[in-house]
């Protein structure tokens, strides 16, 4: 069977998975331990009547707006963005490496901790950001696509924990925007062929 024979239905199910998960994430978090009284049966009705219509009516609508508008961006200007993205996990991945107190005022060993994860967890982080970064800067679509996906994962991470850990919004916002941002990247960036995502660095055509 073909892999790309319907490729607007695998980018559909990346759009869907991108909407439902951050979705899923905040609802169990803000809404879990008021269900824990419902019978387990009544809680999965209960949790898609409150994810569905955010998902429908909220989230799917924006990311399909931001995939017009990145589309629509001469290719001058998606490099620029894609820079300007990458830039920032780069200088991410940097703070996450630095030892102690970084260049804007982090001490990511003391950060984690605080959070729940081992001090030496950011070193995982800061990798996975420089790779994402990396990637975002490639020429070919492919590339661009795990980057941008590898960042959903991460910034996805990063919302869950802001969340537990009830940091001030001045510290949390930026997660959630990152997220919609590489969402849109991802989506924007989806390959003609789902087999390119296995050479993402050689040009289309080669066997």
């Amino acid at each position: 069977m073909d892999p790309n024979a319907n490729p607007n239905r695998h980018r559909s199910v990346l759009m869907v998975w991108i909407a439902v998960m951050p979705t899923l994430t905040v609802l169990q978090l803000a809404v879990g331990d008021l269900l824990e009284p419902l019978p387990p049966l009544l809680r999965p009705p209960v949790m898609a009547t409150l994810a569905v219509p955010i998902v429908v009516y909220a989230l799917l609508p924006l990311l399909e707006r931001l995939d017009i508008q990145e589309r629509r961006m001469t290719e001058r200007t998606r490099t620029v963005v894609h820079r300007i993205v990458a830039a920032e996990f780069l200088l991410g991945a940097i703070t996450k490496y630095w030892p102690g107190t970084g260049p804007f005022g982090q001490d990511y060993a003391i950060k984690f901790t605080q959070w729940g994860y081992p001090p030496d967890f950011r070193f995982v982080v800061g990798t996975l950001e420089l790779l994402c970064a990396v990637l975002l800067l490639a020429p070919r679509k492919p590339a661009r696509f795990l980057g941008a996906t590898g960042l959903v994962l991460v910034l996805t991470g990063a919302v869950t924990t802001h969340i537990i850990a009830a940091d001030p919004l001045t510290q949390s916002l930026a997660a959630p925007l990152h997220l919609i941002i590489a969402a849109a990247i991802a989506i924007a960036n989806w390959p003609p062929d789902c087999r390119h995502l296995l050479r993402p660095w050689q040009p289309a055509g080669t066997p």
